[in-house]
């Protein structure tokens, strides 16, 4: 399954670096050519609509969504649906500091050696 990790360092290498909130929408029929390819349609997470959503409260700690099988499949049944994405939103939540951050996606069963058998 995958894995969405945040991690909260300071790109730029220097000052201070605000703290963050990563927020997923799932999105369902993303490759369907009807309906799918308009990403117009599909939903930008907020903190009143998000499927999933992680804020530690620490600026040294990264965030971490890893939705299981069921919730993706509650939001796109492998029978009717065409694709599948994840809609990621990162928010600031420290007043008056840059949040500098890293997104990294990680899927597999093994999260230490990425397409290696356990």
């Amino acid at each position: 399954m995958p894995l969405l990790f945040l991690n909260k360092t300071q790109i730029y290498g220097e000052g201070a670096n605000g703290d963050t909130k990563i927020l997923i929408n799932i999105q369902p029929n993303i490759s369907d050519p009807l309906k799918g390819y308009n990403y117009t349609d599909w939903i930008y997470p907020t903190d009143n609509r998000s499927d999933s959503w992680s804020h530690t409260g620490r600026v040294d700690w990264p965030e971490i969504i890893e939705p299981g099988v069921e919730v993706i499949e509650r939001f796109c049944p492998p029978a009717v649906t065409k694709g599948c994405g994840f809609i990621i939103g990162v928010v600031g939540m420290t007043k008056d500091v840059l949040s500098s951050y890293r997104i990294k996606s990680f899927h597999g069963s093994n999260r230490l050696y990425v397409d290696a058998p356990l």
